[in-house]
């Protein structure tokens, strides 16, 4: 006989797997983002990874992501993306 699982258990379950998913979703794209700056930009665009670890949002670190594979994007671009979505972007935090 399995035990009974209430309704807050069962969505505290599901919100647990929601937000760890998100965690390594974030993680995963700060990785990227590292090496994508490493790559492109050297030593000056690893000085740059602690402003994008600040962000919480994903959809906004896609977004430097997607920015990275733009072959004229400039570090001064990245910076100001940040800058202007405020860390978090439009769509506010998702963690």
């Amino acid at each position: 006989m399995s035990p009974y699982v209430t309704s807050v258990e069962r969505f505290g379950f599901q919100r647990g797997l929601k937000e760890g998913q998100i965690k390594g979703m974030r993680q995963g794209l700060l990785n990227g983002i590292g090496l994508g700056l490493e790559l492109r930009f050297g030593d000056q665009g690893v000085k740059l990874l602690p402003r994008f670890k600040e962000v919480q949002d994903v959809d906004t670190l896609q977004q430097v992501t997607d920015l990275l594979r733009v072959r004229d994007t400039t570090l001064e671009d990245l910076e100001r993306f940040i800058a202007e979505s405020g860390g978090n972007g439009a769509g506010g935090s998702k963690s």
